[in-house]
């Protein structure tokens, strides 16, 4: 038995949100603030042995921000819908809570308003909530009979906050969780009176040492100094507890690795101290559930990833995954190495929508209704890895097909878009996927999957060096994604493509008439310098600034230029638009700089560079002797012209909106920022 769905209505920051689950593992992601603490402390007001009469009396702060101001009193509830029961022990525990559906059973919590105080309540009214009480029932509607919290009990949620102290509490005491779990344990009776004889025999020569009984005497003595011999008690000092009880509330763990001693667990790292608390409550729950105690042990862990490294967290999560019977365990996490190392069937992602609506999606319910599908799943299980996984944390996605584009795309929305942005603080995850396999991460979004925008950037790899883009026939691939994920019904995904390859059209990129072959070449400088800084690029092959001035020619000639290094390309080409590097000129030009007169070499070498500088320039050291700016009081560039490695390197100063970003990345960051125009 598992509770398969949780259904939260104006609990904290949830309004109306369905959160489906897995049997054994479930994996809760989401970016930070998204609700899931929120949704454990849901699930801990029904089934937490700590949910007291008095816990799940709620406050005013926890209901929902965006509540509506009604006729009646808005009610919080929280129902969580179980499957699979078989046993007896499942079938009698939720007897009295089945629904219309043979296989299914609800138990539901409600905070809300008494009767009385309802019919005083008017519209606009404050929350009266010393009126409010809770109820829970099961099934589908309330019934007057009497709700059996014995059979509630029989279901036992652990939940293990994130800021936990493993090693305390794993310290020996009554209520401690060893003694918890050596309660589910028997021991002989003659076991126990041969223990408690020794235990006795063991103090009584302990008492009788020295060094124990001179201690005695003098806390006796001094005793008496205090109160007086009328009221001063005797003590005893007793090494080890009086009977087998007291020994077994005072067990402690030791622990070591092969080939040391054994030690306290003090001298564990908190990493293993957490996966060993974790161990002891499994180890409890299942031994209640082994013996019928519990029809149904749950754990609910925040952030397991904690002081783990990556390769643990995957062990972790795996033997999870394989281990857990008997048991539901729901952890809620931050790591996409946890994300990635699970199967997609226990990945449950809470995400906003674009109307700020939470939506709980479990991932491999996307796939379950074909074998096609399902393939697909298998396909994204092993694509999936730490760096892939990111976009369920994102607030969109943007698909590209290799390297170059996830290096130089960043660079260009932080330093050349129209309204330059950074992708990680707007929560944009940029993945590769290294070729055309797009189809099976294109299931994770749409109306009636994860509602999350996502833009899949790919190469028409049209035939020839086309200029125009209606001219350009996508290729069968994009022809087919299209048709089953860009349509009209699926505003959250956008699939674009461009007119060749993503270096070509960053290569015939223009700011003006963009039918024209003539055009100019808006990005030669920065392309022809990144050349320059590619290994693997045939130096004697780039060409000289100007020397082409037809776009497609320019184009093609880059693309064939750095075929077999366009990931080298595209690194120099990031750091040259980041860095707004325009050439590299020897040091006889500082000279010129300190006599601030350009009317010599150095204005030729920015002409050789395709830099047309005007007559009215201002020349200007920068705080040392190492930097100058120069400005076109003409045109209203400016540029740094720095020396160091015994080399003066100049800078656009000016923004770099100068590089022209290809117009398909620029519509997919309209579409991803919700600026389309």
């Amino acid at each position: 038995m598992y509770i398969s769905e949780v259904h939260i209505k104006n609990f904290r920051n949830f309004s109306d949100c369905r959160i489906p689950l897995n049997q054994g593992l479930s994996v809760i992601i989401g970016e930070n603030n998204i609700g899931k603490s929120n949704f454990l402390a849901a699930l801990a007001l029904l089934f937490s042995p700590d949910a007291s009469p008095r816990n799940r009396q709620l406050a005013v702060e926890d209901f929902w921000l965006g509540i509506a101001d009604t006729d009646e009193p808005s009610e919080i509830a929280i129902s969580c819908t179980l499957t699979g029961f078989k046993t007896d022990g499942e079938k009698s525990t939720v007897a009295t809570w089945m629904t219309a559906d043979p296989r299914e059973a609800r138990i539901t919590y409600v905070f809300r308003c008494k009767a009385k105080a309802k019919t005083e309540y008017k519209k606009g009214d404050p929350i009266p909530i010393d009126e409010f009480e809770w109820e829970i029932y099961g099934g589908e509607t309330e019934s007057r009979e009497r709700f059996e919290f014995d059979q509630l009990n029989k279901i036992s949620l652990e939940l293990l906050g994130a800021l936990r102290d493993a090693e305390r509490d794993l310290e020996p005491s009554a209520r401690g969780r060893i003694a918890h779990l050596l309660r589910n344990f028997e021991a002989g009776d003659q076991d126990k009176q041969d223990v408690t004889e020794m235990i006795k025999d063991l103090n009584e020569r302990l008492l009788k040492t020295g060094q124990v009984s001179e201690a005695r005497k003098t806390v006796n003595a001094r005793l008496k100094n205090l109160v007086g011999e009328t009221s001063a008690q005797e003590t005893r000092l007793t090494p080890i507890g009086a009977d087998y009880e007291d020994l077994i509330r005072n067990i402690e763990v030791e622990v070591r690795s092969p080939g040391e001693q054994f030690r306290g667990v003090d001298w564990n790292g908190l990493g293993y101290n957490n996966l060993l608390f974790v161990s002891v409550l499994l180890a409890d729950h299942l031994q209640k559930w082994q013996k019928k105690k519990l029809v149904l042990p749950m754990m609910a862990i925040e952030e397991p990833e904690a002081h783990l490294h990556p390769h643990l967290q995957k062990v972790l999560n795996r033997n999870f995954e394989r281990t857990v019977q008997g048991a539901q365990v729901i952890a809620t996490t931050h790591s996409t190495h946890i994300s990635s190392s699970v199967s997609l069937d226990s990945l449950v992602v809470l995400n906003r929508d674009e109307n700020g609506d939470l939506q709980g999606v479990k991932v491999g319910d996307l796939f379950k209704d074909s074998t096609a599908n399902r393939r697909l799943q298998k396909d994204l299980e092993r694509y999936l890895d730490a760096t892939k996984s990111t976009l369920f944390f994102a607030k969109s996605v943007l698909l590209v097909e290799g390297l170059a584009e996830a290096l130089i795309i960043p660079v260009l929305a932080r330093k050349c878009a129209r309204q330059q942005f950074d992708l990680d603080e707007e929560g944009i995850s940029i993945v590769a996927v290294h070729g055309l396999s797009f189809r099976p991460f294109l299931k994770l979004f749409g109306p009636d999957a994860i509602r999350r925008k996502c833009v899949v950037l790919m190469d028409s790899d049209s035939k020839g060096y086309p200029l125009d883009i209606d001219s350009v026939t996508p290729g069968p691939t994009a022809v087919s994604l299209i048709q089953d994920f860009g349509g009209h019904d699926n505003p959250y995904v956008s699939i674009l493509t461009n007119l060749k390859t993503f270096e070509y059209d960053l290569a015939a990129a223009t700011s003006g008439d963009a039918m024209d072959p003539d055009a100019p070449l808006s990005n030669e400088a920065y392309i022809l310098r990144a050349l320059e800084n590619t290994p693997g690029v045939t130096k004697k092959s780039i060409p000289e600034v100007g020397s082409i001035s037809q776009r497609d020619e320019f184009g093609k000639t880059v693309v064939e230029l750095v075929q077999g290094a366009k990931g080298r390309f595209a690194q120099s080409l990031a750091a040259a638009i980041n860095e707004r590097s325009l050439f590299s000129a020897g040091l006889e030009y500082e000279s010129d700089l300190e006599a601030a007169d350009l009317s010599g070499g150095f204005r030729q070498e920015f002409e050789s560079h395709g830099i047309t500088l005007s007559g009215d320039l201002g020349i200007e050291p920068q705080g040392s002797r190492d930097e100058w700016q120069i400005t076109d009081n003409d045109s209203s560039r400016a540029y740094i012209v720095s020396r160091h490695d015994d080399v003066l390197h100049i800078c656009d100063e000016s923004s770099v909106e100068s590089f022209v970003i290809p117009p398909y990345i620029q519509q997919a960051f309209g579409f991803l920022l919700g600026d389309e125009a």
